[in-house]
């Protein structure tokens, strides 16, 4: 994502979304910068398959939760939802590296310290969209290495007449520098 020759720090942005109704457990993810162009993974050589960061780059998350009436009805839902937790887990793979992008001594990297923006209504497609965004951005302090990070989001979901206490979870590859691969 950043040229590893690069001196200056980006900041990205990881949107997390689900829908109120949806069974399924995974949330859908990506990666924006803070620009609002998309990132991909990397498509090629050693690190492919992983989103790649350089240390001091910047991760805000964003959950963004959405509801819409049945169709043929043409209200508007009543859609809230709170965010319990949101946890990032890394595994590493066997290596001298750091636990995680974001901690030396430490896999797991527990979120807190939300701001929500106002509800946005889509009148057309009865849809109501609530996006909550990290008031303080995650720092990526490991100067180099590959993880598996696991995240995980348990909310409650308030839609219309009912709370549903819900858990979601996405599964991603990253890396920061190099790799590990000089």
């Amino acid at each position: 994502m950043t040229d590893s020759n690069q001196l200056t720090s980006a900041t990205y942005i990881l949107e997390l979304s689900f829908d109120a109704v949806q069974v399924t457990e995974t949330l859908q993810y990506r990666i924006f910068t803070d620009a609002g162009e998309r990132c991909d993974e990397l498509g090629h050589g050693p690190l492919a398959g992983t989103f790649n960061f350089q240390k001091n780059d910047q991760i805000i998350v964003q959950i963004v939760g959405s509801a819409e009436s049945k169709p043929g009805l043409g209200t508007i839902p009543e859609f809230d939802y709170e965010i319990v937790d949101c946890t990032l887990v890394s595994i590493k793979p066997p290596g001298d590296q750091d636990l995680s992008f974001f901690d030396p001594a430490n896999a797991c990297t527990a979120i807190s310290g939300w701001k929500t923006d106002k509800p946005v209504v889509d009148p057309e497609n009865s849809r109501v969209t609530i996006t909550n965004s990290t008031k303080k951005p995650l720092l990526v302090t490991a100067e180099e290495g590959q993880w598996k990070i696991s995240g995980y989001l348990s909310v409650i979901v308030k839609l219309n007449d009912k709370e549903m206490n819900k858990l979601y979870f996405f599964d991603p590859e990253g890396s920061v520098g190099t790799g590990g691969w000089g």
